[in-house]
């Protein structure tokens, strides 16, 4: 969903990692980690849906490069629901977001990293 944007593609190109960042990839890039995952029950018990908590990191040599993926990601991520590739998402929420400076080799990297709660289920 995110690598097919224009306007993300545009900035980070294939450079949407799941888990690690890999060690020689340029900024910006952008990293996805699954925080946690649970089915979701209702009164009837489980309702067929996953509920999971996503954090989208961005990284950039420069906050305004950062801040510029992030929103772009931003703009793709919340509020949709639909079907992507084999999942259904019903729903996907920005629940926070902060700025985040650290040193990495020795030269000064920008992240701003968010957090997303998506409901979610097997494309049928």
């Amino acid at each position: 969903m995110i690598t097919s944007d224009g306007a993300v593609a545009g900035l980070v190109g294939n450079r949407v990692y799941w888990g690690a960042i890999e060690q020689t990839a340029a900024n910006p890039c952008v990293r996805l980690t699954l925080i946690s995952g649970a089915p979701v029950y209702a009164s009837k018990g489980a309702a067929g849906l996953t509920s999971s908590r996503v954090q989208v990191d961005v990284r950039a040599d420069s906050y305004a490069a950062a801040r510029a993926v992030a929103d772009a990601v931003e703009a793709v991520i919340n509020g949709f629901s639909g079907i992507s590739g084999t999942t259904h998402f019903r729903s996907a929420l920005m629940l926070n977001q902060r700025a985040i400076v650290e040193t990495l080799a020795g030269e000064l990297q920008h992240l701003i990293s968010s957090d997303f709660e998506v409901w979610h289920k097997p494309a049928a």
